[in-house]
């Protein structure tokens, strides 16, 4: 339907070619999030971790209909070449929301250095009513950690030592908070 500039409304006509040929490259294709995935903006980090000072950059982003989100981040000490980064993604198209994080930091100790690697995976269960949502989570969590010294001091009683850690975590989050629709929030 266009609008004229006298305000009058003209309806398509069939029987003009120009609109068929419209009509007919018109196609249904499948829904494909990727081209809406692209990072938009990013933002710079800057944080002490274990006595040091990181500088880095973030970001993150949903695709048009909130089924993929993510968020990265990565960032640097001057006295290390390796990074400590951290991915997560959650997929929210069907019940439950399933989600993943990794995680991989890397603290000088004493003489030596701490390499904690960390993946949560697991899922959550939103039951929402008028006046209250209940929120169930349930994951499992992994973490490896290496320690690499260069001296035996009393903080490093061996060159090398690693350790892992298994868990499986749940939660229950109960809100019922008063939120009104086109008000300014804090929340």
């Amino acid at each position: 339907i266009k609008a004229e500039a006298t305000g009058k409304l003209e309806e398509p006509n069939p029987q003009n070619p120009e609109n068929l040929e419209n009509l007919e490259n018109l196609r249904e294709t499948p829904y494909r999030p990727w081209r809406t995935l692209v990072p938009t903006f990013w933002t710079p980090i800057v944080e002490t971790d274990a006595g040091e000072t990181i500088f880095g950059a973030a970001t993150g982003m949903a695709d048009a209909l909130g089924r993929h989100g993510y968020a990265v981040d990565a960032g640097w000490s001057g006295t290390r070449a390796r990074p400590d980064w951290h991915a997560a993604y959650s997929y929210d198209r069907w019940r439950p929301t399933l989600f993943a994080s990794y995680s991989d930091d890397t603290d000088p100790v004493d003489s030596g250095d701490v390499r904690s690697r960390e993946l949560f995976a697991g899922a959550l269960v939103r039951f929402r009513h008028v006046r209250w949502t209940e929120t169930l989570i349930a994951g499992f969590d992994a973490q490896t950690d290496t320690l690499q010294c260069s001296v035996i001091t009393s903080a490093c009683r061996t060159n090398s030592a690693q350790r892992d850690l298994r868990s499986v975590r749940a939660g229950w989050l109960h809100d019922s908070r008063r939120q009104f629709g086109y008000s300014i929030s804090t929340a």
